[in-house]
């Protein structure tokens, strides 16, 4: 065997202990910090962040006291919620209007809006988890968005026959 051929398996093997290596000492401190934090809660609270964190309904953070985790109820939203029932329809909004989209969540959803200087996504609204997004209207004018729903199965091996589905919205920014 060759000199540069050795030298490069010996470098190829440093370089696979060097990676395992670190990724090992990375486990250890997340598994020392999980402790840690997890000695400082009461079984009340681990349990009530996993039933949040199952049921979808918020991510786990550490830096949130009980107070501020809390997430308002659908009644205390002032957004106006797009499901698959208004699909084809026309809604009208005023500007500085949010609205969210939040369609069929066994599909996998492309959003597109043709006219982003009157509608885009606002990406800085997170609080809806399993939704395709919050939307702002910011300019007066008309907009239309349209979502193509893959049928999740489709990333299956085999893939599953299931047609896409289209969802359109008209939107009048007043």
């Amino acid at each position: 065997m060759k000199r540069s051929a050795k030298i490069a398996i010996i470098a190829g093997i440093c370089i696979v202990a060097i990676i395992g290596g670190l990724a090992l000492f990375i486990h250890f401190k997340l598994s020392e910090i999980e402790k840690n934090e997890t000695e400082q809660e009461s079984a009340e609270q681990i349990a009530k962040e996993a039933l949040e964190v199952i049921s979808g309904e918020e991510q786990h953070s550490e830096s949130e006291s009980d107070e501020e985790s809390e997430i308002p109820s659908s009644d205390q939203l002032e957004d106006k919620i797009i499901t698959p029932e208004d699909n084809d329809k026309l809604i009208d909004i005023k500007k500085g209007e949010r609205f969210v989209v939040k369609l069929d969540s066994t599909y996998d959803w492309r959003i597109n809006i043709d006219n982003q200087t009157v509608v885009d996504n606002d990406y800085s609204d997170i609080r809806y988890s399993g939704s395709q997004g919050v939307y702002m209207a910011h300019n007066s004018g008309q907009a239309i968005l349209t979502g193509v729903g893959d049928p999740l199965c489709l990333s299956l091996d085999p893939p599953c026959m299931s047609p896409s589905i289209l969802f359109q919205l008209n939107i009048n920014v007043k």
